[in-house]
């Protein structure tokens, strides 16, 4: 990616993955517009963002509401450019699909899914007309491993893997590159301590190397990212039924180890 021309729209970018990609892009100069529904969390970002020589611009919003959507629309494209789009916002469900209300239904649907539509659009319209650009749309390798993640955020993410797949070979040809960056669990606050407890230490990431690897990956052009190999591995294993198997067994292992 070109670092020269540089403006960047991150979401979901007061924690986690999405406050990496704001810190690697400062660290490059990208003038950046950093969306968040938590506010503290976003005001604290701007400043310990506040040494680069960059703008720096926060716009508070809850993707889970259609308007606030629209609006980020509207910003994105009022912007002269934009050259880098970051869909990190996401989240899931904290509690078994069938004691879930209809409304946290619809709103983990509207953040994961929707509100990745709509933006992917509004950047790749005006990506089009500038002749370049690239978008990062988190999905999650859960999205391709049915049973290993919860079914409604596992399928909203094999959602977005599919919808950026297809995106890229049909932007491609107008110098706009899409990337669905499929990482497995990352330290972050998306999990719960349960989820935490039940997940194999081996097999969690730092945000940081999760960035990292989505930007190499970028560099290279290339539309899928699984930035662990140990997630990658699995992903492979779990094509051929063998996954579930290498789950158990680092568990089993990690029983017997001291944490």
């Amino acid at each position: 990616m070109n670092a020269e021309r540089r403006v960047a729209v991150i979401t979901g970018a007061a924690s986690g993955i999405g406050a990496e990609f704001a810190h690697h892009c400062a660290r490059l100069s990208y003038e950046l517009y950093l969306v968040d529904r938590d506010q503290d969390g976003l005001a604290n970002l701007r400043k310990a963002l506040s040494h680069s020589e960059q703008k720096v611009t926060g716009w508070p919003g809850d993707l889970s509401y259609p308007s606030e959507v629209h609006q980020l629309t509207e910003r994105i494209n009022s912007l002269k450019r934009i050259d880098l789009l970051v869909n990190s916002a996401g989240f899931s469900l904290k509690s078994a699909f069938l004691d879930v209300d209809d409304a946290e239904l619809q709103r983990i649907v509207a953040v994961n899914c929707t509100a990745v539509v709509a933006l992917t659009q509004a950047a790749c319209i005006k990506m089009k007309t500038q002749g370049s650009g690239w978008i990062i749309n988190l999905s999650a390798i859960g999205g391709l491993l049915p049973g290993f993640v919860g079914p409604v955020y596992g399928g909203t993410k094999a959602f977005v893997y599919y919808f950026t797949l297809g995106m890229f070979h049909q932007m491609k040809r107008h110098g706009v590159y899409l990337q669905a960056l499929s990482p497995g669990h990352t330290r972050t606050a998306i999990h719960s301590q349960e989820e935490k407890r039940a997940i194999p230490r081996s097999f969690f990431v730092k945000a940081a190397a999760v960035v990292s690897a989505s930007w190499k990956a970028a560099e290279k052009r290339r539309p899928v990212c699984v930035p662990s190999r140990r997630h990658s591995l699995l992903l492979n294993l779990a094509r051929i039924g063998l996954g579930r198997l290498v789950w158990r067994g680092a568990r089993k292992i990690e029983k017997l180890m001291p944490r």
